[in-house]
């Protein structure tokens, strides 16, 4: 129930049709905690006092972010700039939106497999597929001569893509089509199944809650369920059907143990906070701007703040490990810690309170931008606000999402809510 407050919240203050950022939560909630903690044995190996407190924490947290959330869906909207999202009248602000999605779509497809070349692998092909996904080991270097085009062209493909499926489905021509399929195959390429597959999720269901039938709605949201339980079954099945060694997976596990390995949220969670309860000490808060420390790959031994990057501290913190090259060479990009739990590392009880109310006031405040706009413009700026909900809903809902490159995506999305300087611009 605590997993689901935090899950569900966006749903509870805003259960509408364009909230893709709910839709894709709630299938986000029964791969990540309702099949793992009903169908497998979640905490049979974490002693049962640190099962017992985990619990009290999350249920306190649980209980301070839903009161936050609805304080921030209903405190009053605040303006850095005194305006509200300039829109140009529609037939010329379609041209806009269409010109300039085509174009970083294009640019970051050719930047993708620039990318690939001046690396000299794709990783789906590469010899250690897990290795080269993070670009660990023997694939650092080459990631390292690329990271500058490749980078940038990853991030600006996805965040552009839910709106390249807006263009595609109005304009209708084949050209777009291949586009976007060229690129999902580039990304399809680097082994990264969850950020694609969330900008998929989003780009389909702007299209069809833009039509406003029910059936298709109810429709798009069950598969979106389905479609990221599969999802958590990828490296299985990369592993199973194609040879590909990105897991490891015992010859006898049920179905759903495949899907809690896809997503162990759960197991690691518990995992990490009984090895926190048995060998470390409160951050003072320092996982939560660790991450934002730039150049981490050569500062991390010199700027001691660096090791507490959410993701990878906290998976030191599972492993019973500080050693910052171990860490970082293991696969993955961290693990993801409940806001609750985060906030007890911090500062024990108090940060339980403090940082799941900052949370849910942020996460109440970003729902209600996403519902004032969303739906009541032209499809394009309702595409544009709903991707620009999409990029900052992680760093509201997942405090391990804390990094310096967070905010790009919101940013380079930006460029399409303040596209010119014209008189032609209204106030929307």
């Amino acid at each position: 129930m605590s997993y689901a407050a935090f899950s569900l919240g966006p749903y509870l203050v805003w259960p509408n049709r364009w909230n893709i950022v709910g839709h894709t939560q709630l299938g986000l909630f029964f791969v990540q905690y309702f099949i793992p903690l009903l169908f497998t044995d979640s905490f049979g190996y974490a002693r049962r006092g640190t099962v017992r407190l985990y619990t009290e924490i999350m249920v306190l947290g649980a209980c301070i972010y839903l009161l936050a959330l609805a304080i921030g869906f209903l405190s009053p909207r605040f303006s850095l700039t005194g305006n509200r999202i300039l829109a140009l009248p529609q037939d010329r602000y379609r041209k806009l939106f269409n010109r300039r999605v085509i174009t970083v779509t294009l640019l970051s497809t050719l930047g993708l497999f620039i990318g690939f070349a001046i690396m000299g692998f794709v990783p789906i092909f590469a010899a250690d597929p897990l290795q080269a996904k993070y670009f660990h080991g023997e694939y650092h270097a080459g990631y390292q001569r690329a990271e500058i085009i490749f980078r940038p062209s990853y991030i600006a493909f996805i965040s552009f893509l839910p709106l390249a499926f807006v263009v595609a489905a109005n304009e209708r021509k084949v050209r777009y089509y291949l586009l976007i399929l060229v690129g999902v195959a580039a990304i399809v390429g680097c082994l990264n199944r969850g950020e694609l597959g969330v900008a998929l999720i989003g780009g389909v269901g702007i299209v069809v809650v833009a039509k406003r039938g029910r059936i298709a709605v109810i429709t798009y949201v069950l598969l979106a369920v389905l479609f990221i339980a599969i999802g958590t079954l990828g490296n299985y099945i990369l592993n199973l059907y194609f040879a590909l060694n990105t897991g490891k997976f015992g010859s006898d596990a049920m179905i759903s143990e495949r899907v809690a390995q896809g997503a162990p949220d759960v197991i690691e969670g518990v995992q990490f906070f009984d090895n926190f309860e048995e060998t470390e000490h409160f951050t003072y808060g320092a996982q939560f701007i660790g991450g934002f420390i730039p150049l981490q790959s050569w500062t991390v031994n010199w700027i001691p703040l660096a090791r507490y990057n959410p993701g990878f501290w906290a998976q030191g913190v599972l492993l019973g490990t500080q050693n910052q090259e171990f860490v970082r060479d293991v696969g993955g990009g961290g693990i993801r810690i409940a806001v609750p739990i985060s906030g007890y590392a911090a500062f024990g009880w108090f940060g339980v309170i403090f940082i799941s109310g900052v949370f849910g006031c942020l996460t109440g405040y970003l729902v209600r931008f996403a519902r004032n706009l969303a739906g009541r413009g032209s499809l394009e700026q309702s595409a544009v606000v709903i991707a620009m909900y999409i990029t900052l809903a992680p760093m509201v809902l997942n405090p391990s999402a804390l990094t310096l490159q967070a905010p790009v995506p919101s940013l380079m999305l930006a460029w399409m809510i303040y596209p010119v300087r014209t008189r032609a611009f209204r106030i929307g």
